[in-house]
């Protein structure tokens, strides 16, 4: 996890870079425990906490739902309180929201969210 927070660290402001290195991480570790350790070793690490979120987010994906929707949830807000100008976790959100299958209506709110940080964030979750 330290080489990861390395690589998080060298891409702090490319969001579109960050989002996408996070997004293959996610996918990568989804099986594993150490994205949710990271998290728990680092609760004020913004992202350990997106990691951690996206990589239940994956599994949740290969089960058809996720297991804790609202520790995902929970995740990315706190991520959010401690990196507000970082759109990776609202990106993560938006995954759930559509693993979910949420309203029109709850998707669009975080939609803006992503585009008020990051006009060119068009990562498909």
């Amino acid at each position: 996890m330290a080489r990861i927070s390395r690589l998080r660290d060298q891409s702090r402001a490319d969001w579109d870079r960050r989002t996408h290195q996070l997004s293959v991480l996610a996918y990568r570790r989804s099986e594993s425990h150490g994205p949710r350790a990271w998290a728990t070793r680092e609760p004020r690490n913004a992202s350990a906490l997106v990691l951690s979120a996206w990589a239940q987010l994956e599994r949740g994906r290969s089960e058809g739902r996720p297991h804790d929707a609202a520790g995902i949830a929970d995740g990315c807000l706190r991520a959010n309180e401690l990196a507000p100008e970082d759109p990776t976790s609202w990106v993560v959100l938006l995954g759930l929201s559509r693993l979910e299958r949420r309203s029109r209506s709850k998707v669009f709110v975080l939609w803006n969210e992503v585009l008020t940080r990051d006009r060119w964030n068009a990562r498909r979750t």
